[in-house]
């Protein structure tokens, strides 16, 4: 699955904006994994800046079952506070 976004400065994969990055991507290839019966497995952000500065950040294999797992964790979480609060 790949996801196009647009930054002011160039970023480095350990800032925490590429990490929710790359739990949005994840949580849309689950989506449509579960909605076409597809079996997405990697994820790629492609990043450019104004002055035209073009990154890619790519996740498979191991790290993309690790936060998928993470995402998934995350969705339950705020379910669960969700219905605490009513």
């Amino acid at each position: 699955l790949c996801d196009f976004k647009n930054k002011r400065t160039p970023a480095k994969r350990e800032y925490t904006s590429i990490r929710n990055y790359f739990t949005q991507c994840i949580l849309y290839s689950i989506a449509h994994n579960e909605t076409y019966g597809t079996n997405i497995q990697s994820c790629i952000i492609l990043m450019c800046t104004p002055n035209l500065i073009f990154q890619k950040f790519e996740i498979e294999g191991q790290e993309f079952k690790d936060l998928q797992k993470e995402a998934l964790e995350r969705v339950e979480n705020y379910h669960q506070l969700i219905s605490e609060s009513t």
